[in-house]
């Protein structure tokens, strides 16, 4: 299974009063992992080069340490199966090499017809399942 990080420093307005991070930013997290994956493989979500889109179908996150203002953070991203239609990712939030967090999510490859508006599951496209397989590890920073 191949593997792609993506580092980035906690936000002052990702945290509380207490400069915790609320849970809710690792969601976030785990999609700008994501996003700077398919950014890496020259892909896009949205604009001009695609017609496709990717909405979650199922997320889950458990939590093990805190993270807190100012931490550099390695968000790892596995792909963890490709189906017809869609793709689950597993991420691992990790502070050095303490694990902080490990999170997952189901995507489903989607199109938007342009008369109806209607949504519909399609397969995914060739050249973007060829990317997902060939992929190796990779690292970019934010």
């Amino acid at each position: 299974m191949s593997s792609f990080v993506y580092q980035r420093k906690i936000n002052l307005y990702e945290v509380d009063v207490h400069g915790l991070v609320h849970f809710s930013n690792f969601f976030r997290y785990m999609e700008e992992c994501e996003s700077a994956y398919f950014r890496s493989l020259g892909l896009s979500f949205f604009g001009s080069n695609s017609e496709w889109a990717s909405p979650r179908i199922k997320v889950s996150c458990n939590f093990f340490q805190v993270a807190e203002y100012g931490e550099k953070l390695n968000i790892i991203l596995y792909i963890s199966r490709i189906g017809n239609s869609s793709i689950e990712y597993t991420f691992q939030i990790k502070r050095a090499n303490t694990l902080i967090a490990q999170g997952s999510y189901i995507t489903v490859c989607t199109i938007k017809d342009k008369e109806t508006g209607s949504i519909k599951a399609i397969p995914i496209p060739d050249n973007i399942r060829s990317s997902l397989r060939v992929t190796a590890t990779q690292s970019i920073d934010a």
